[in-house]
């Protein structure tokens, strides 16, 4: 929401959900000096909210924000930053050099690739050691709705 607070200016937030037009929410959306991927995460907060206005009032019926705040297309560009083997083992080093925890966070998160929440949830008995050493990583529950807990094997050696 401090995203949407930062970018919006009082003119706009300051009218009455029912009165906002396409126009008026294009020339915001369109005037924001932003990547196209951020300018749509923008808009996704405030398509948020009044989504959550409309459905709590049936006199909103118009949704203006639906076609004046449509995503950009091909906005997403991957991240895909691969890092030398000689830059991963300076960070684990250095992370280790921080604290005993923290250095293990770095080396598990450089081995498997792994978000730092999948991290958290690693047990014990997720680590089986033998011929072929491997965590058993839960999933990363990203995305919409429930998701179940499973567990996939992610070798390391």
């Amino acid at each position: 929401m401090n995203r949407l607070r930062i970018h919006l200016p009082r003119a706009l937030a300051d009218k009455n959900v029912a009165l906002l037009t396409v126009d008026d929410l294009r020339d915001w959306r369109d005037g924001l000096r932003r990547r196209p991927a951020s300018i749509n995460r923008i808009c996704t907060v405030l398509k948020a909210a009044l989504n959550l206005a409309a459905s709590k009032d049936p006199r909103l019926s118009s949704r203006a924000w639906e076609v004046g705040l449509a995503t950009i297309p091909d906005a997403e560009e991957a991240r895909n930053v691969i890092l030398r083997d000689e830059v991963v083992l300076t960070l684990i080093r250095d992370a280790g050099a921080a604290g005993k925890e923290f250095g293990l966070l770095v080396e598990v998160a450089a081995i498997t690739g792994a978000r730092i929440s999948q991290i958290r949830k690693l047990e014990v008995q997720d680590l089986q050691l033998g011929n072929s050493p491997r965590l058993m990583m839960p999933t990363s529950r990203k995305g919409k709705g429930n998701k179940k807990i499973a567990r996939r094997p992610v070798p390391f050696a």
